[in-house]
C-alpha cells in the first residue's frame, strides 16, 4: 500500500522496531555499492502469570543489542543484489526469552549471519524481489515475520505488479528449516488499493501446506488452511489515523484474528499509539522456530499495546511501550500461550 498501515507499524513495535531487507538509501549514478541499516537496544522487564498448568508466576528482565547492515549492489538500472548481516547481543544466558534470532543455541549470548540475500528488480510497473527475505502479508495478521539469523526467513519469490491506484502481489514461499526439519510452503495473493487521499484498503488470500515436523510440533488439524484477510487504514484528522484488519482462516476452530489501532501525532517530535488485538490459535501461519508469525504479540491471546515515540531527529528515536494480553483458550491445540501477559519495554533506534 502507498502509506503503511498502523497495523504494520505496531507489529515492528512488538519486534521492535527492526528494518526489513527491502531498506535501502537513495542512490546516485555513481553509486554501485550502497549500505544502510540500524543499531537497536532493547530492554523489557516481562511478567507471566495464570499459567495453564498451574506454574507460578514469574518476572524476567532482558537486555538486547541488535545491528542489521543491508548491503545493495546495484547491477543495471533496473536490476541489484541485495544482502543483510545482523547480530544480536542478550545480557545474560536467561535473557533468552527475548531472542529473536533462529542459529545457534539459545545459552549463546552472540548470533550473527547472513540471513537475508536475493535480486531485486524495479521498474515503473514491477516490483519483484527473489530470495531469502522479510515477508508481511495482507495488514500482519497472519504472518509477519520480522526475525533474523540464518533459519529465519523463507526463500520467495515475491513480484508486485502496479495496476492505477493500486497494486497485485503474488507471493510463492518456502521456510528455510534447519536439516532435519521439513519445510513448509505457502502461496499468497493480496491488493492494495488506495481508495483516496486518506484511505487505502487491502485483501489477501493465504493458503500453507504445513510440512510433518511444524504440523507435529503445533498440533495443526489440517496439512492444508487457507487464510482470507481485509484490512485498511484511515486517515480521521491531520494527527489521528486509524487502521484494522479482519481474518479467517479455513480450519475447524480457534481460526479468526481481528486487530486496530490508533495514532496520535502530539507534535512534529511526540506520537502516541494504542492497539487491540484478538487472535485465536490457529489464526496465524506458524514457524517451527518460532511459533506464531502473526503480526500481533502472539496467537491465542487478546490484548493491548501501548506506546510513546519521541524522534530526536530523522535517524534515531526512542520508544517506550506497555504490552498486555490474557491468553484466549486454556486448552489451545498450538500450546504456544498458556499464561498471561505484561511486558514493559524500551527501545533506542539508530539508523544510518
Amino acid at each position: 500500500m502507498k502509506k503503511k498501515l498502523l497495523t504494520a507499524l505496531v507489529a515492528n513495535l512488538l519486534f521492535f522496531g527492526m528494518g526489513t531487507v527491502f531498506a535501502t538509501t537513495p542512490t546516485t549514478d555513481n553509486d554501485c555499492v550502497t549500505f544502510d541499516g540500524n543499531i537497536t537496544f532493547h530492554y523489557r522487564d516481562q511478567h507471566d502469570g495464570n499459567y495453564v498448568d498451574g506454574r507460578p508466576s514469574q518476572t524476567r528482565t532482558a537486555f538486547k543489542s541488535t545491528l542489521k547492515l543491508n548491503t545493495n549492489i546495484r547491477l543495471t538500472d533496473n536490476l541489484s543484489l541485495y544482502s543483510r548481516f545482523s547480530y544480536q547481543h542478550m545480557n545474560k544466558e536467561n535473557a533468552a526469552f527475548a531472542r529473536d534470532y533462529a542459529d545457534k543455541s539459545p545459552s549463546d549470548l552472540n548470533d550473527a549471519a547472513i540471513d537475508a540475500f536475493g535480486v531485486k528488480y524495479v521498474d515503473k510497473n514491477y516490483n519483484a524481489v527473489i530470495g531469502s527475505q522479510v515477508l508481511k502479508l495482507g495488514g500482519g495478521l497472519v504472518y509477519d515475520n520480522g526475525f533474523m539469523g540464518r533459519y529465519s526467513m523463507p526463500y520467495a519469490v515475491n513480484v508486485t505488479k502496479k495496476m492505477g491506484a493500486g497494486d497485485v502481489t503474488a507471493i510463492v514461499a518456502q521456510t528455510n528449516y534447519q536439516t532435519g526439519k521439513e519445510n513448509d510452503k505457502f502461496l499468497v495473493l493480496q491488493g492494495d488499493y488506495h481508495l483516496n487521499p486518506a484511505t487505502d484498503l487491502g485483501a489477501m488470500i493465504a493458503h500453507v501446506n504445513y510440512g510433518s515436523t511444524t504440523k507435529a510440533d503445533f498440533h495443526i488439524p489440517d496439512s492444508n488452511i487457507t487464510f482470507f484477510s481485509v484490512y485498511g487504514s484511515k486517515k480521521l484528522t491531520n494527527k489521528l489515523d486509524f487502521s484494522a484488519e479482519y481474518l479467517v482462516g479455513t480450519t475447524s476452530s480457534d481460526n479468526q484474528g481481528f486487530q486496530t489501532n490508533l495514532g496520535y501525532q502530539l507534535d512534529k517530535k511526540n506520537s502516541l499509539l494504542a492497539g487491540y488485538y484478538y487472535v485465536e490459535d490457529q489464526a496465524n501461519i506458524f514457524d517451527d522456530n518460532f511459533a506464531d508469525m502473526t503480526g500481533a504479540a502472539n496467537n491465542n491471546a487478546k490484548g493491548i499495546l501501548v506506546a510513546w515515540i519521541h524522534k530526536f531527529d530523522d535517524k534515531t528515536s526512542f520508544m517506550i511501550g506497555d504490552l498486555n494480553y490474557k491468553k484466549v483458550n486454556s486448552n489451545s491445540l498450538s500450546q504456544c500461550v498458556t499464561d498471561d501477559r505484561n511486558r514493559l519495554f524500551t527501545n533506542f533506534s539508530i539508523n544510518f
